[in-house]
């Protein structure tokens, strides 16, 4: 949510961060990734770092009747991911440097019931 991102962002302001950008995104879109990426190398004056985490945990009844809400759900945690590595490693390859940290969503690691 909105108000949980600026609170972080708050807190990263607090540990002496220069600089914070936030930005709300549905990161279902693929098709936003290279504008969001973008956006945030205009409003840094480049990217060096990326801390990729993100995902959601969605119905296991739904996903388990449905081809079409098992993709909506690989798409989040698994092609989004994909996609936002992609270009930025090809960003950070350009550039000759940067850091990319990935983590994973922890919806893979919760036990479901049978």
């Amino acid at each position: 949510s909105a108000e949980k991102l600026a609170a972080a962002a708050d807190d990263l302001k607090v540990l002496g961060a220069a600089k914070v950008e936030t930005y709300v995104a549905n990161l279902a879109d693929l098709s936003t990734h290279a504008a969001l990426i973008e956006a945030g190398k205009a409003a840094l004056g480049g990217i060096d770092a990326v801390l990729i985490a993100h995902g959601v945990l969605g119905d296991q009844k739904s996903a388990q009747q449905s081809v079409a809400a098992t993709l909506e759900l690989f798409n989040i945690n698994a092609i989004s991911y994909i996609s936002l590595i992609t270009l930025l490693a090809n960003h950070f390859e350009a550039q000759r440097q940067g850091c990319l940290a990935v983590i994973g969503s922890v919806a893979g690691d919760r036990g479901r019931a049978s």
